[in-house]
């Protein structure tokens, strides 16, 4: 079954690192980002379904590289994910890695626009 390979990628005390990431950088996003609890949710379903796509990878967040994120950026328009949702996920990401760039947890963004933006306008051909 997927999602147990999926679960057996990362070890618990890896599952904890990350749990831990996603709790504040949530906090960022609602106390210094202010975000509406509609985005806020959207932002971290979209974290979500990245760390689901890396931990299938066994890679951390902060070990992935610009052409794993391109690759999940591709895999959305393969499975029949809309552009603009698409987009919103993108956004979500690029905020997650700018997040983890600010707080010392990086020290290149590998989601910059112009990493991302390759793939996605790639797949609106």
């Amino acid at each position: 079954m997927e999602t147990e390979n999926n679960r057996s990628a990362w070890t618990d005390v890896q599952r904890q690192e990350v749990a831990s990431l996603v709790r504040d950088y949530r906090a960022y996003l609602l106390l210094e980002r202010s975000l509406s609890k509609n985005t806020l949710e959207a932002y971290l379903g979209d974290v979500e379904k990245l760390l689901h796509y890396l931990c299938g990878l066994g890679v951390m967040p902060w070990q992935a590289d610009t052409d794993m994120l391109r690759a999940f950026v591709a895999g959305l328009h393969d499975i029949g994910v809309e552009p603009r949702s698409q987009a919103r996920i993108v956004s979500g990401v690029r905020s997650f890695y700018r997040y983890m760039l600010m707080h010392g947890l990086l020290s290149d963004d590998p989601a910059r626009p112009a990493a991302c933006a390759s793939a996605s306008s790639a797949n609106s051909n």
